[in-house]
């Protein structure tokens, strides 16, 4: 049986241009549609806040405070440690040379602060990384997985 946008095309009263548009507007809403069972779209921060192999309703961390508690304090050096950031820009972290040497090995990472210190970037641990990676992993600036 066809729709009455097949009826409307034989009959000359809308052209097949104007039929493909309104059959691809329904596709557009149905796949809107389709992301909970009630068929109302599922509110974003619910999709954000369940992770793989965790309880429904659990208690999720920010990556802030996950960025607090991996935070590594690198030595001061020498060593200009050079990476990119969100816009493209190339600054620096100057680091020592055990600082610098676990960061090529992908022991350390450096992520954005996220306004868990005044730095604009800091230092984390290698399980820091992968807990962000998983939650924020735009957060990541570097690091050699």
């Amino acid at each position: 049986m066809g729709d009455i946008r097949d009826e409307l095309l034989k009959a000359g009263l809308i052209s097949e241009r104007a039929s493909q548009e309104i059959a691809r507007a329904r596709r557009a809403e149905r796949r809107q549609g389709e992301s909970s069972p009630d068929g109302l779209p599922e509110p974003a921060d619910s999709r954000a806040a369940e992770e793989p192999g965790q309880e429904p309703g659990a208690l999720v961390v920010p990556p802030v405070e996950i960025i607090r508690k991996g935070m590594v304090t690198p030595a001061p050096g020498n060593k200009r440690f050079h990476f990119v950031d969100r816009s493209g820009q190339i600054p620096f972290l100057e680091l020592g040379e055990d600082t610098h040497r676990k960061l090529i090995n992908g022991v350390l990472a450096i992520v954005e602060s996220c306004g868990a210190t005044s730095d604009e970037f800091v230092v984390v641990t290698e399980d820091t990384a992968r807990s962000l990676a998983r939650r924020a992993p735009d957060t990541i600036r570097f690091w050699n997985r």
